[in-house]
């Protein structure tokens, strides 16, 4: 593979691979690792670059958090262990500050660890003995399949909010906007309404909601998102006559949406 351009600066064990790419040689998306200093700096580099991928790699635990919540990336990859912090911690706080692909490197075999990562919320708990390039094979397959996605969605996301139609919603900052006027939210509750929000149109269970707002398996019977969907709908009423959520007794909920709202994305 040929590539157009190649640019590597390196600062404060920062090392930055850049693809400038043409009409024919289009970058397919960017990777931030935040891993150890012990040499797979330049495999990861060049398997990247086959890839067509932009690459930034860290090595310090604090720059890898600012990186991660500050700029964009359609990855992000941790070690499970780094040398100033764990990288379990260091993916709860991304992940508890921002939505974001995340994988973990590791070689723990003890389930209860493993476990603990993917209730954490990260993607894929991988073993850090994998080549090079199965793991930005790994890595590319869920960046198309994430832009893919992302393509045939109704709503945008801008800013770490979700916006379909007159409808905003942010998580972070626990608020939902109709046409400029604007409504506090619990942080569950705006959760539930972006979980709804991101599978719009779609039916979703009791149980696949709490999973992915809780983190947590769900307890048959357990009534935490009926009532805040309850609540999520009292407070909408304030601020706009439609009902966007739709009721499947003994099922769930779907966000519904109208052919006006998909036309104003």
């Amino acid at each position: 593979m040929v590539l157009n351009s190649y640019d590597k600066t390196s600062k404060r064990g920062v090392v930055v691979v850049d693809i400038m790419n043409d009409s024919n040689q289009a970058v397919l998306g960017s990777i931030l690792f935040i891993i150890k200093d012990d040499g797979r700096d330049i495999k990861y580099e060049n398997a990247c670059r086959m890839w067509r991928m932009n690459v930034v790699i860290e090595h310090a635990s604090q720059e890898g958090l600012k990186k991660a919540v500050e700029e964009d990336y359609d990855m992000v990859v941790v070690d499970d262990y780094l040398g100033d912090k764990s990288g379990y911690t260091l993916s709860m706080e991304i992940l508890n500050q921002k939505k974001v692909t995340l994988y973990m490197l590791g070689n723990d075999r003890d389930d209860i660890s493993v476990i603990g990562a993917f209730r954490a919320g990260i993607t894929d708990y991988i073993r850090s003995d994998v080549s090079a390039i199965q793991l930005a094979a790994r890595c590319v397959s869920i960046i198309i399949r994430n832009q893919s996605e992302r393509a045939r969605r109704p709503y945008e996301k801008k800013e770490g909010k979700v916006i379909l139609g007159d409808l905003t919603v942010d998580a972070w900052n626990c608020y939902a906007e109709v046409n400029g006027n604007r409504i506090s939210l619990l942080k569950m509750e705006a959760d539930v309404l972006q979980v709804l929000m991101e599978h719009a149109d779609c039916l979703l269970t009791k149980q696949e909601i709490y999973e992915k707002v809780w983190n947590a398996s769900y307890i048959a019977g357990e009534n935490s998102v009926a009532m805040h969907v309850s609540r999520i709908r009292g407070k909408l009423k304030k601020i706009t006559d439609q009902d966007y959520i739709e009721t499947k007794w003994g099922v769930g909920y779907r966000f519904m949406v109208r052919k006006e709202m998909a036309q104003t994305k």
